[in-house]
């Protein structure tokens, strides 16, 4: 009996591609920048947390992101929100639309949004402009500070993985994406005052029963037909959710990531991480530097990614340094699939992590910035219109070249014989001696001088007894004068080291 077995094709799931490691699935969040961070996706049977450091919209827009990616490549999506912050229909009603969608075409720019476009497209001239280096390298492919957006956009089977959005047109739902939609509002949920966990407890069954009728488990059957569901919580751990312990929390996501792992589902959901940091954030302090609660850390273990986003709003000192952008983002933690895998896919397949010395044992500085029509991830580098910060540091390296020129003249000076004092004082005449210990010290009278009234002259030196023991006295030798001591000029006089 032969020991090879016929492979059987695997039925694809749209838009889905696979992953690097022959992993599960990989689905895109909507923004090619992220989808990158994350190795190329979030692959399918995983969950993503996003935390919000400060009462902003940006993690609401990129849940947005990840249910308009889903109903544009044809897969159900089920959004769960409290009624308190819109509900789901807020959600879904506040969909972007695809670049170049109907809605895009049907409403020409006004004359404000073309004066826009115009800025920003001098801007980013001025920046790209900014980031030569010399002459030669003008012919180079300018510096990349993000992952372009037509990468990745087609799935395996030619359909659409992720598309580009525009922020600026909204997407009118379809009968087919009503279809696709699940909505549930949390405020619906009955039974919520009966325990401590009980909204989250009919949350989970929920969505357990849909992922069972609605044909989502993983099956042992390859060439079974298969289909993605996404998951999107909004405000996850609110208090618009209800009351909950954070037992409560811990064990639906930790009962949640055991469902995910035997169905084709992935999950996002948002988490206001300001409201149960135990430092409050300051203009000063960044949220991101505010220490978090122990619940951040559990919950964190419970998921398989952490994307953090650290907003400049309540930062004005971080707002000044980094004018051209809206905050920092950070992902303390990746999913790691397939089981067993100890370096996350996302730490060596990412581009964003190599730009600008990533890969040097240590992670870029990525920033994210909300443009009219975009919302942008990139490295944050040098921005071209915060000020004269290039010609500053021309300045400064003209005044160290200076110093070391001046360092290096003396230096050959001592070289050829002057002496240290000398150089120092920059005097070309020799210093004259100066006897330490007496009252009259650093006075000389007429007869200090030669015959010819001047320094040097080659007239014999006339020295004035001090009155002391340690003096010189008639018929003894005179002693031979001391030089001008080195550290005691230093000493007296710092400047003249400064170079």
């Amino acid at each position: 009996m032969s020991s090879f077995r016929r492979r059987t094709a695997v039925q694809p799931m749209a838009g889905t591609r696979p992953s690097p490691y022959n992993a599960a699935p990989l689905v895109s969040t909507g923004l090619t920048s992220i989808d990158d961070l994350l190795g190329g996706g979030l692959p399918l049977s995983t969950s993503l947390l996003i935390e919000a450091d400060s009462p902003t919209s940006y993690a609401d827009l990129l849940l947005r992101y990840w249910v308009a990616q889903g109903l544009e490549c044809g897969q159900d999506v089920l959004v769960v929100a409290s009624g308190l912050d819109g509900g789901p229909e807020g959600v879904v009603e506040a969909l972007m639309d695809v670049d170049g969608g109907r809605s895009a075409q049907a409403a020409p720019l006004s004359k404000e949004d073309a004066t826009d476009d115009e800025e920003e497209r001098k801007q980013e001239e001025a920046l790209k402009e900014k980031m030569k280096i010399a002459f030669r390298y003008e012919g180079l492919r300018p510096h990349q500070t993000t992952v372009d957006a037509s990468r990745g956009s087609t799935a395996v089977d030619s359909g659409t993985y992720c598309s580009v959005f525009d922020l600026t047109s909204t997407r009118q739902l379809s009968p087919s994406d009503r279809k696709l939609l699940h909505l549930v509002d949390v405020d619906d949920l009955s039974g919520a005052s009966s325990s401590s966990g009980g909204t989250y407890e009919l949350l989970y069954e929920q969505i357990e029963r849909l992922v069972e009728s609605g044909g989502f488990r993983s099956s042992s059957d390859p060439s079974a037909p298969r289909k993605a569901l996404r998951i999107a919580l909004a405000g996850f751990g609110s208090p618009t959710w209800g009351t909950a312990t954070p037992a409560a929390l811990f064990s639906f996501l930790h009962r949640l990531q055991h469902l995910l792992r035997q169905s084709n589902a992935s999950c996002v959901l948002t988490f206001p991480a300001h409201l149960y940091a135990t430092t409050a954030p300051t203009a000063s302090l960044p949220s991101s530097s505010t220490s978090s609660s122990p619940l951040l850390s559990r919950l964190s273990h419970t998921v398989d990614g952490v994307l953090r986003l650290t907003s400049f709003a309540l930062s004005p000192l971080l707002s000044q340094t980094f004018p051209r952008h809206a905050g920092l983002l950070s992902t303390p933690k990746l999913p790691l699939l397939p089981p067993g895998t100890l370096v996350p896919p996302g730490s060596k397949l990412s581009v964003l992590r190599g730009l600008g010395g990533g890969s040097d044992a240590r992670d870029n500085l990525v920033g994210f910035r909300v443009k009219r029509r975009r919302f942008v991830v990139e490295v944050v580098t040098d921005d071209p219109v915060g000020g004269d910060r290039e010609d500053e540091e021309k300045r400064e390296r003209e005044r160290r070249r200076k110093k070391v020129e001046e360092a290096n003249r003396k230096e050959r000076d001592m070289a050829q014989g002057r002496s240290g004092a000398e150089i120092m004082l920059g005097m070309g005449e020799r210093v004259a001696q100066v006897r330490i210990g007496g009252p009259d010290e650093g006075e000389r009278g007429e007869g200090e001088r030669g015959e010819g009234g001047a320094p040097g002259a080659g007239g014999p030196v006339r020295e004035r007894s001090t009155g002391m023991s340690g003096g010189v006295g008639a018929g003894q030798a005179p002693r031979p004068a001391k030089k001008v001591s080195v550290a005691r000029m230093v000493h007296e006089r710092p400047d003249l080291l400064d170079f």
